[in-house]
């Protein structure tokens, strides 16, 4: 996974973590790259500076961060949060452990 932020074009230059996944496909094991937003240490938000940005919280100690909700990718490559009706790629809800404590995209804002 890496993070990196982009800006999203608004007047006030508001900016954002993207974070980029390789993964195997659910329906077929072929491996596919995908990245969402993020909104480290916050929750999931529908129109977020990226769109629908993903939260990124701590869980059980500072170690360890969940993404929030899980992370559906659609059978036409759409990311939609939780549950779908649509067939899927791939869904799942990310873990991050091992994280250290000062680790960039934790310390500086987006």
């Amino acid at each position: 996974m890496h993070s990196v932020g982009e800006p999203d074009g608004s007047p006030n230059g508001a900016r954002y973590w993207h974070m980029w996944f390789r993964m195997l496909r659910e329906d077929n094991g072929q491996p596919f790259d995908f990245c969402v937003p993020m909104n480290v240490n916050g929750p999931f938000l529908e129109a977020g500076s990226g769109g629908k940005t993903w939260g990124l919280m701590p869980v059980g100690g500072l170690t360890t961060w969940q993404v929030s909700p899980s992370i559906n990718v659609l059978s036409d490559g759409d990311k939609h949060p939780g549950e779908h009706s649509a067939p899927s790629m791939w869904h799942q809800t990310p873990l991050i452990q091992g994280v250290p404590p000062n680790a960039r995209w934790i310390t500086e804002p987006a």
